[in-house]
């Protein structure tokens, strides 16, 4: 008998033996190294046909899986193929991209999942989002990822991840030294298991992207994670997007910020903070000279004039800062009498018998009509315009008009 070098036979005869109507997008694609299967209503028995046929696929090295209904039973079977399947892999070393999101797997299909973990060890990527996974699911997934030496990225995000699923999964992820990338945003972390995940970092040394938006740290969370950041070294980025943190959490988030030296990117907009955490945040941020903070996300959280000031004064010392707010509330921007920021600029450059191309063309070193902001925040120096750090705040963002650090002036 022929051999089925394609894989196409199998599959076909798989389906039959399933009971199933093959899926045309699979037999065209099985040769392809990326194969993305999502919405197609597998189900059980439609996931069996297509492992069985992946067991000898050597081609294929990124598989999409998602929104397919295909439940533990099939879960089951997928993580029986990756025991066999070595070619499953990124040829740019991420290996496997393994996506198995919105499929319903729940505490059972947990298990296949740590399977996977434990046995295949190909693979670097794996999303499972909105699998419906709570404590016990947690319980299982620990003890994988704990034991697990390749996992580089993992998402988790749309679960049901509870107090006790943080305390379950903080020991694991302390103890885990591959994983880079984690998501666990949109679930229902609070309490002592946020405020455990929060101090796994003081032993963690690999992660850089840490997602922990919608979930609910509060106040105690922000202060385990402050205490953290104390310590850690290693994380780049953090989100705390909308997690019922005050403006005492903020406080006490920021005395970790004041000495941590390696967080790049902060999100922790959509707070009920108000201006006073968002102005601690930026504080803390400002007091500690060796912070490597780039961007701080202080979204959908209205800000008086106080913040505008330290925010002014934080970009003049740190012109490469990007800071994102909510809109503006109490205290006038400037004090009354005084033009506009815009007008200020154009009555220097009248005075001067300029135009404001002019202007811009002296400040522009390497004349590629795009001024950073330090470009322009040194350039303001060096003319001695009379303008506070309020103005020069409210001046950049109206010349940043698309807030990515450049001002075109084409």
């Amino acid at each position: 008998e022929e051999y089925d070098v394609t894989g196409r036979t199998t599959y076909i005869q798989a389906c039959r033996e399933a009971g199933v109507i093959p899926v045309s997008y699979f037999l065209r694609n099985m040769l392809e190294a990326e194969v993305d299967i999502k919405h197609h209503g597998l189900g059980a028995m439609g996931s069996k046909a297509i492992a069985i046929a992946l067991v000898s696929n050597t081609s294929v090295v990124k598989l999409n899986l998602s929104d397919n209904w295909m439940g533990p039973e099939g879960a089951s079977y997928v993580a029986e193929m990756l025991r066999e399947n070595c070619y499953i892999t990124d040829l740019l070393c991420e290996v496997l991209s393994d996506d198995m999101s919105e499929n319903k797997l729940g505490d059972h299909g947990s298990e296949s999942i740590a399977d996977v973990l434990l046995h295949n060890p190909n693979i670097h990527r794996l999303t499972a989002n909105g699998n419906g996974f709570d404590e016990k699911a947690a319980k299982i997934l620990a003890e994988a990822i704990k034991l697990n030496n390749r996992l580089k990225y993992l998402c988790l995000s749309h679960n049901k991840f509870g107090e006790k699923a943080g305390l379950e999964l903080a020991p694991a992820l302390a103890a885990n030294e591959t994983i880079s990338e984690l998501n666990l945003s949109w679930n229902h972390l609070r309490n002592r298991g946020a405020c455990a995940i929060a101090l796994s970092l003081k032993e963690n040394i690999t992660l850089k992207i840490l997602n922990l938006a919608w979930n609910g740290f509060g106040n105690d969370g922000a202060l385990a994670m402050g205490e953290a950041l104390k310590v850690n070294a290693s994380l780049l980025e953090l989100d705390l997007t909308n997690n019922r943190i005050t403006a005492e959490g903020a406080v006490l988030l920021g005395k970790g910020l004041t000495i941590n030296t390696t967080l790049q990117v902060l999100k922790i907009g959509k707070n009920p903070m108000q201006s006073a955490g968002a102005y601690a945040i930026l504080n803390a941020m400002k007091n500690n000279p060796e912070s490597a903070l780039v961007e701080v996300e202080l979204s959908d959280i209205t800000v008086n004039n106080d913040f505008l000031q330290l925010c002014g004064e934080v970009i003049a010392a740190r012109p490469n800062v990007k800071i994102t707010h909510g809109g503006s509330g109490g205290a006038l921007h400037k004090p009354k009498g005084r033009p506009a920021p815009m007008k200020i600029l154009k009555n220097y450059i009248s005075d001067n018998r300029m135009r404001l191309l002019d202007f811009f063309n002296t400040l522009d070193k390497d004349k590629s009509m795009s001024l950073t902001i330090k470009e322009f925040v040194d350039g303001l120096k060096e003319t001695g315009i009379d303008m506070n750090y309020v103005e020069l705040f409210n001046l950049i963002e109206t010349l940043d008009k698309n807030k990515d650090g450049e001002i075109n002036y084409r």
